[in-house]
């Protein structure tokens, strides 16, 4: 499936013309080979807008709105984009960040180095499990350690022209996914995205009119990547921060004590999560 999306050359425009109080709304046409839902199609206009449109007459891209049409069956959407110049202080994407990075743990079923001691009244050398920590009955039991973690929110009070129902589907279709690109200082693949909580309230503008806001907390998940790392016995692992690492072990009979053992003669990385476009998540700032 593919799809496009076109200026329909209207605009209107607000404001006055100084810079620094301007903004516009400008119309464009998303248009696919296929049928898409709101929630995607905001996330494929947000996506084409940036790339293609980020700015317009000295603004900046700032929110993306989308209407369908219903005799198009989901192939046609009518987009406004809005473009404004915001001072940080009344920016609405100024948002609070909440983390911790206190270590958490970790079950490690390979060791950085072994040193091994014979009993005293044992003849063989003991057997080489290659660095496997805590054999016992045909199972590595491993040791819990504490390693990394990076567990934090990004909370932002957002005008329903910055955020709306199709932005909210959008949250929900890449939640369980990880950065497909960097972001915020993270690596590719070292985000993972929980999910967003929040509700929804009314706010008085200046001219005394209700609008619809919404209170809003985005939580992720970042693990670090390693590169060209040594995890005996095995060499060059690279992993990125949400991929998954395991050995696959053989029995094999250990040379020096003659005893028969699993040794670990395999390592595999797996990706368990998708890939997701966070860009529209690099307006938050603090």
């Amino acid at each position: 499936m593919s799809y496009f999306i076109a200026k329909t050359g209207e605009f209107s425009a607000t404001g006055t013309r100084d810079p620094k109080t301007r903004d516009f709304d400008v119309k464009f046409k998303l248009v696919s080979t296929g049928g898409l839902s709101p929630g995607d199609a905001w996330g494929c206009a947000w996506n084409q807008l940036r790339l293609k449109y980020p700015f317009f007459r000295g603004c900046k891209l700032k929110s993306v709105q989308v209407e369908g049409k219903a005799e198009s069956c989901g192939c046609m959407y009518d987009v406004t984009a809005h473009y404004s110049y915001a001072d940080e202080e009344t920016d609405p994407y100024f948002a609070t960040l909440s983390f911790s990075m206190r270590g958490g743990r970790e079950k490690k079923i390979h060791a950085f180095d072994t040193t091994s001691y014979q009993a005293v009244h044992e003849l063989l050398p003991p057997p080489d499990f290659q660095h496997a920590i805590g054999y016992d009955n045909g199972i590595f039991q491993g040791v819990d350690v504490v390693v990394p973690t990076n567990g934090f929110s990004v909370d932002v009070d957002l005008p329903n022209s910055a955020f709306s129902a199709a932005q909210l589907a959008w949250c929900w279709s890449v939640t369980g996914a990880v950065n497909a690109a960097p972001l915020w200082g993270f690596r590719r693949g070292e985000l993972l995205f929980l999910g967003p909580t929040g509700n929804s309230y009314r706010k008085k503008n200046e001219n005394d009119q209700y609008e619809l806001w919404w209170r809003l907390s985005f939580e992720f998940d970042a693990q670090p990547s390693i590169t060209n790392a040594n995890i005996p016995p095995f060499q060059n692992i690279t992993k990125e921060g949400h991929q998954y690492f395991w050995t696959f072990c053989r029995d094999k009979k250990d040379p020096a004590s003659g005893i028969t053992i699993p040794v670990p003669v395999a390592a595999y990385v797996e990706t368990v999560y998708p890939y997701a476009d966070f860009s529209w998540f690099a307006n938050l700032h603090w």
